[in-house]
């Protein structure tokens, strides 16, 4: 489904077209900002590797269907090849090229390897992938790596695909990251316009956020699907909440409103029989079910199932089939696109994950945090929900974990022991003509591998490395031009040649038997810098965590 058609989706059964509610986003590469046309232009030219990277809703894979549209429409030399990675599934055992090859063969029944291979070989095709960050986290790092290989090994074919934001792509060789940027005023204005609504209400939207309601919503108006949202929210309530989940929490009210015929006191009876609490309840667990499994979409069977486990557990004796029913016609909270179910927006499952961890006492919060996914939203509506509950049970206790093990260590000469808390590799990239200023024509990166072995004993400090990274810039894992040699040494010290920068099998091991080299990269400017925020960070949570607890214990001794 196209995530700009959603409101449409909740008003009615017919689809609406990608041509009626298209609204070209802007994107930004470096300190370019460019049109939809001008990055489609540059694609097809000079930008034949490009990651278009935005956030849930933004409508990433909207721009992918307009781009092989337009592809088809303008005629360009190449064929596209529209490709879903939430098909993939680790059951598969095929490599991403083929799954892609059997894709096309799916519509063109004569189409065979032979003519595939040559014409990747030629330059023919056009690889237009979407999802990357919809992928499962033991399948990404295999098919990340796939995506490379395939771009190295064809480099005539230009490949583009999305993801939600994320540093591992500094990495990527000979890939430009394009920045999808929020709608501004004018463009959220002409999409709003577009939206089947009532045409009454739909004007008194528009006529507040001319006013000033784009102004104080920007976060949430400005991203497509959630001004859809947003509208069917001020509809219901006439104002619109400033934090986030409170927001989402009020646009579930309204998906169960939607469900009444009138705004009367009779309520129609849902097909599974619940009431609105038991509903939620049983939302509330499957969400948590799917988010633990990493499925963010889903096959007729594996919803069943799914729904079936999170019911059982519950001791709720309802049909399944029902509780489907409910979920994609009665508050269309899910959709289904072609052969697979999913949320009309993926962040109300991170809601209902973020509510369970919350309000969830039986598990401590490190376990429970080991589950969440860097591009999610989770983690930032927990600290929403209970930011007390956040700094106190999971931040400070492992901040100060780490600067326990970090206090004898000179992290100049020593970079390794800081470094692989929270990264597994280094590897080397080459500055693109639209990568960002601070970079070396020559740098050097940091990242972990999503392969749960590499993953899992870092997941935690990535966690506070995160935090850390929302308030220092200079923590951003790679190099900077003070901090790295000449590309002659890089390449050395990589054993590689420049035009196999940065492929995996290059990359260097944050282990001591690496320590000299790491040194030579300058890995101990960024260790440094690492355990002086750490510090720093200490002693700002203790503070903080000490005035809550002065405060409520006050408050307690004077209500005695």
């Amino acid at each position: 489904m196209d995530p700009l058609a959603l409101t449409s989706d909740i008003r009615r059964d017919s689809p609406t077209p990608l041509t009626d509610v298209y609204v070209p986003p802007n994107f930004k590469i470096d300190r370019n900002t460019l049109s939809a046309q001008e990055l489609t232009e540059l694609i097809g030219a000079n930008l034949q590797r490009t990651v278009v990277t935005g956030l849930a809703g933004s409508g990433k894979s909207v721009f992918l269907k307009y781009l092989f549209r337009k592809s088809i429409e303008d005629g360009y030399t190449y064929y596209p090849i529209f490709f879903e990675l939430r098909s993939l599934n680790s059951v598969n055992k095929k490599s991403l090229k083929e799954q892609i090859f059997e894709s096309v063969q799916n519509y063109a029944t004569g189409f065979t390897k032979q003519q595939f291979e040559f014409g990747l070989r030629r330059g023919s095709f056009y690889l237009i992938i979407d999802a990357l960050d919809e992928t499962s986290i033991d399948l990404k790092s295999e098919i990340s790596d796939e995506i490379c290989d395939i771009s190295r090994k064809y480099p005539k074919c230009p490949v583009v695909l999305t993801s939600r934001p994320s540093e591992e792509f500094y990495a990527w060789e000979g890939f430009t990251t394009a920045h999808l940027l929020p709608f501004n005023k004018t463009q959220c204005l002409e999409y709003i316009g577009k939206i089947h609504f009532d045409d009454i209400k739909k004007t008194e939207f528009l006529e507040a956020l001319r006013e000033s309601l784009f102004e104080e919503h920007e976060e949430f108006v400005s991203n497509p699907l959630l001004a859809a949202m947003m509208l069917l929210t001020y509809d219901e309530y006439g104002e619109i909440p400033a934090r986030r989940h409170v927001f989402f929490e009020k646009c579930f009210q309204v998906l169960l409103r939607e469900h009444d015929v009138s705004k009367s006191r009779y309520r129609r009876q849902f097909h599974s029989g619940m009431d609105y609490a038991e509903l939620e309840t049983a939302l509330r667990h499957f969400c948590v079910l799917s988010y633990l499994d990493r499925k963010f979409s889903f096959k007729h069977e594996e919803i069943l199932n799914t729904i079936g486990d999170a019911l059982a557990d519950l001791g709720f004796e309802v049909d399944p089939n029902n509780l489907l029913q409910d979920l994609t016609k009665s508050i269309s909270i899910l959709q289904k696109d072609g052969d697979y179910f999913e949320f009309v927006h993926r962040s109300f499952q991170e809601y209902f994950y973020a509510k369970f961890v919350v309000s969830d006492r039986e598990f401590t919060l490190e376990e429970k945090l080991k589950e969440f996914l860097k591009v999610d939203d989770v983690i930032d509506m927990v600290i929403d929900m209970d930011r007390g509950y956040f700094e106190t049970s999971f931040l400070l206790p492992r901040v100060r974990k780490l600067n326990r093990q970090f206090a004898k260590i000179d992290p100049e000469q020593k970079p390794d022991l800081i470094m692989n808390k929270f990264f597994a590799n280094s590897s080397c990239g080459k500055k693109q003509r639209h990568d960002e200023d601070d970079l070396p024509p020559f740098y050097v990166t940091y990242s972990v591998s999503h392969e749960e072995r590499e993953y899992e004993p870092r997941g935690l400090n990535l966690q506070v490395y995160w935090y850390l990274l929302k308030n220092h810039s200079d923590l951003r894992p790679h190099s900077y031009k003070e901090d790295t040699p000449n590309k002659e040494v890089i390449l050395d010290i990589f054993n590689t040649t420049e035009q196999n920068a940065g492929s995996p099998r290059t990359n260097i091991p944050l282990r001591a038997h690496n320590r000299n080299k790491l040194i030579q990269l300058g890995a101990g400017k960024f260790a440094k810098r690492v355990k002086d925020s750490l510090a720093e960070l200490e002693v700002r949570l203790e503070r903080t965590t000490s005035k809550r607890s002065s405060s409520l214990s006050g408050k307690l001794r004077a209500h005695r």
